[in-house]
């Protein structure tokens, strides 16, 4: 999907020097779902003596095109399923049974949440590995953007949640549900969780791999912050709205 073709990291470095060097590749192949998307972008603009790669060297340029078009052509066949056919029914179906779409946002909101919990901060710190930090699977570690990109993947969850737009202007969203639902101080919990975890972001001076060596308190309170918020959405949220959590997960939450 494009989830999947566009974010997935950490990105295979040797996968992608074999792809440039041989000039064939199938980026729509499975085999290359971590040589593509935006990760595989970071290695490519950020490795060390990156220009010096592009000067001259049109198959290297190439493959960063294609990479490109690639996220471009998976961007537009969703705009445009949405767009021609899903959107009315995505509207229409409004029910909590597993395959209704209101069940299938409410499962990707959660999961998308704990993969931010899990993949950008909980793996990277130690959380996973008796507290042996792994830098190594750091998102866009090259960049050092690592905790941009959290504070817009959070933000944009946060948005989502109480349904509003791009701009700003407040919409109908998971909150007023559940102030429909007479759960307003659960509502109000969510908002203040997301509140405290994005403030907690924004503190940091240096990039995540920096603050690795410096902070891991810090970390750590940030972890707890992500944490504590699972409970929230996964169980209190998804129970008052009766829908089913149908994806797997292996950390305990």
């Amino acid at each position: 999907g494009m989830k999947g073709a566009i974010g997935t990291f950490t990105t295979d470095t040797a996968k992608i020097d074999v792809n440039i060097t041989n000039g064939t590749y199938n980026l729509a192949s499975v085999s290359n779902t971590d040589a593509i998307g935006l990760p595989s972008l970071g290695y490519l603009f950020y490795r060390v003596d990156a220009l010096t790669y592009f000067m001259g060297n049109d198959p290297y340029t190439t493959y960063g095109l294609d990479v490109i078009q690639k996220m471009k052509s998976e961007v537009e066949s969703v705009v445009n399923s949405w767009n021609s056919t899903y959107r009315s029914t995505f509207v229409a179906s409004t029910g909590t049974e597993t395959t209704s779409a209101f069940s299938l946002l409410v499962n990707e909101f959660c999961r998308d949440y704990e993969l931010a919990k899990n993949a950008k901060v909980g793996i990277p710190i130690g959380k996973q590995s008796l507290g042996i930090q792994l830098p190594e699977y750091l998102e866009a570690r090259r960049s050092g953007l690592a905790f941009s990109l959290l504070q817009k993947n959070i933000s944009s969850l946060h948005r989502l949640y109480n349904g509003n737009s791009t701009s700003g202007t407040s919409g109908i969203g998971f909150d007023d549900y559940l102030i429909d639902l007479d759960k307003e101080t659960l509502s109000n919990t969510i908002n203040s969780n997301f509140s405290a975890i994005l403030q907690k972001v924004n503190s940091f001076n240096g990039s995540l791999e920096e603050e690795m060596t410096t902070n891991t308190t810090r970390l750590d309170e940030l972890y707890n912050l992500l944490a504590g918020q699972v409970v929230s959405l996964k169980t209190d949220m998804t129970s008052a709205f009766g829908i089913l959590i149908t994806y797997q997960d292996n950390d305990g939450d």
